[in-house]
């Protein structure tokens, strides 16, 4: 007889909520599943989205993201709502449509807003590809440290622009961020079209040596974004970086301006929709139980007595590219530095 499926859990990490399609910016690298065969339709109303909110546990934090949440007229009221379900709620904006108004309403309810920075003038437009948009971000962020609002950067760290990370930490530490989260650039969305962005093993390094020292130099937290896989890239010599851990599926999940739920953000599948479908349903989802149990673990893993914290680097990122969430993460395919935990590392798909 089969055991019933455990309950899910009283509390979440942390919920991202993708409030639009929409978006002031092109990226080359933006990973939004929408940007590669993913079916999009009809984006939520404000009751639809606090419906959907009320669905989950409560959480300990909500982050509203997109496309670019600021295009949503009922921004406010969604950040209410998230609110309720939610002790932070976090807003990430290209800061290229914050208003002194709508800074001053957003630092009442008090949200911790994101404000993406990708490299030096130059660098940062032509990932964007959207002209003015650097100019902007740094005014975005001279308006929230007039008020002083807390506030951090984030940056997709890749090939292009990793030579120029010290000095994104500079900037951002120099406009008043207290925190940067550098995500390593993982193919999904339009970066599927540029696999030569994807960092090498020695790269990564790189970016970790850099977050390091800004963290010691500069006083601004550091973390990553992505998972890494200590069998590649050992962590020890990188103290003040916050590595995290990656709760996708688990603790963490992602809801499309739509209302259906995914495992996280960089993740196409969707496991069911909560405009009809409550949680505790959709946590009893196949592809969950397996993200619990450790079913989704890469081959490569098998017996690593690191793994039940890394989870084999980031699931999603194997999906996306090899179409399963137990294919090897990209990093994989770098050399790993000599160690007990490592079983044989393998590029994906072979």
């Amino acid at each position: 007889m089969d055991e019933p499926a455990p309950a899910p859990p009283p509390e979440l990490v942390q919920i991202v909520l993708e409030v639009t399609y929409k978006c002031t910016h092109d990226c080359i690298f933006c990973y939004n599943c929408w940007k590669h065969e993913y079916p999009v339709a009809p984006e939520l109303t404000t009751a639809q989205f606090e419906g959907v909110l009320s669905r989950f546990p409560q959480c300990r934090q909500v982050s509203l993201s997109g496309g670019e949440p600021l295009l949503r007229p009922d921004i406010i009221e969604i950040v209410k709502a998230a609110r309720k379900r939610a002790r932070l709620v976090s807003l990430l904006t290209t800061g290229e449509l914050l208003t002194p108004g709508l800074a001053d309403a957003l630092g009442r309810l008090g949200v911790f807003l994101q404000i993406p920075i990708h490299g030096t003038e130059a660098t940062h437009e032509s990932l964007t590809r959207r002209r003015g948009s650097y100019r902007r971000a740094l005014e975005a962020m001279a308006l929230l440290a007039e008020r002083r609002m807390p506030f951090g950067t984030s940056t997709v760290v890749m090939k292009q622009n990793l030579r120029e990370l010290p000095a994104i930490l500079e900037l951002s530490a120099a406009m008043g961020a207290c925190e940067n989260i550098s995500i390593r650039f993982l193919q999904g969305g339009e970066g599927m079209k540029r696999p030569e962005q994807v960092l090498s093993r020695e790269d990564a390094v790189l970016m970790l040596k850099a977050l390091d020292r800004a963290a010691g130099k500069l006083g601004i937290r550091t973390a990553l974004g992505v998972p890494n896989l200590p069998c590649v890239i050992d962590e020890k010599p990188f103290r003040r970086v916050n590595f995290g851990q990656c709760g996708a599926g688990v603790d963490w999940f992602t809801v499309d301006p739509s209302g259906r739920m995914r495992i996280c953000n960089h993740s196409p599948t969707i496991l069911g929709d909560l405009t009809r479908q409550g949680f505790a349903e959709l946590w009893r989802h196949p592809v969950l139980v397996a993200m619990r149990s450790g079913g989704c673990v890469p081959g490569e893993c098998a017996g690593c007595e690191r793994v039940s914290k890394c989870k084999g680097g980031c699931r999603a990122a194997g999906e996306t590219l090899c179409g399963s969430l137990s294919a090897p993460d990209p990093l994989f395919s770098h050399r790993p530095f000599p160690g007990p935990a490592h079983h044989g590392a393998r590029p994906p798909g072979r």
